[in-house]
């Protein structure tokens, strides 16, 4: 998680950690602890989605303002692990897995449906 990059972006939409805590309703100090404990990913939803702006920014340990299409594969372990893991799922945990894939990143699928042959358009 980069905590930088947040405490950032919460700077420039002048406003404090505490303030978002509290906003959003979470208990004081939650955003800090995530500095050294993982968040919930409901809680990171609530956060991009009030700051405006992607998980995927969120998960880089840099500062690399690139947006994902621009990486290169390298650079994108978390990335090739889920195709990894997707190749050892069945029909139905493939079809699960786009579907909260959908839920939580919604704007990667706009414009991204599939033709009648099951291919991408």
């Amino acid at each position: 998680m980069n905590i930088e990059l947040l405490k950032k972006t919460i700077k420039e939409k002048n406003l404090s950690v505490a303030e978002l805590e509290k906003i959003l309703g979470f208990g004081n100090g939650t955003i800090g602890k995530w500095e050294r404990n993982s968040p919930s990913i409901d809680n990171v939803k609530k956060v991009v989605d009030y700051l405006g702006i992607s998980i995927e920014c969120l998960i880089r340990d840099s500062d690399d303002s690139r947006p994902p299409e621009e990486l290169r594969d390298e650079e994108l372990p978390d990335i090739r692990l889920v195709g990894r893991a997707a190749n050892k799922m069945n029909t139905v945990e493939h079809g699960m897995l786009i579907e909260v894939a959908k839920i939580m990143f919604p704007n990667a699928f706009v414009g991204l449906e599939k033709n009648k042959n099951g291919d991408d358009d």
